[in-house]
């Protein structure tokens, strides 16, 4: 698998209820030191995420406009448009994904709301 599709399925993965549901899934995915950015402004670590995710339910998130550059053969920036059924919202997104050996974890995540 190339590396677009396997961003691509990592990413998309996180946007389901059975990944955000589970702290093994986002520990196996997020980087020991991750931080997201959100949409709001806020600044959360890997421990906060991984309490506050399986909490939530099921917003009906999508996601198009998918792009990857990679920035070094072990550091990738993956950009995409998310979509919320539940609140009919729309943000940019932007994840920098960084590998460990064979393995690919997000460090960096970030949320730009779009305008109205």
């Amino acid at each position: 698998m190339n590396l677009h599709d396997h961003l691509y399925q990592q990413e998309t993965e996180l946007l389901t209820l059975e990944v955000r549901s589970s702290k093994e899934e986002l520990d196996r995915r997020l980087a020991d030191d991750f931080q997201e950015i959100s949409s709001t402004g806020a600044v959360f670590g890997k421990e906060h995420v991984m309490e506050r995710l399986p909490q939530e339910e099921d917003r009906g998130l999508t996601c198009e406009q998918f792009h990857v550059q990679q920035l070094a053969e072990d550091a990738a920036l993956t950009t995409f448009l998310l979509h919320i059924k539940e609140t009919g919202k729309t943000s940019w997104r932007s994840s920098i994904w960084k590998k460990y050996g064979e393995t690919w974890k997000m460090v960096h995540h970030q949320g730009t709301p779009t305008p109205k």
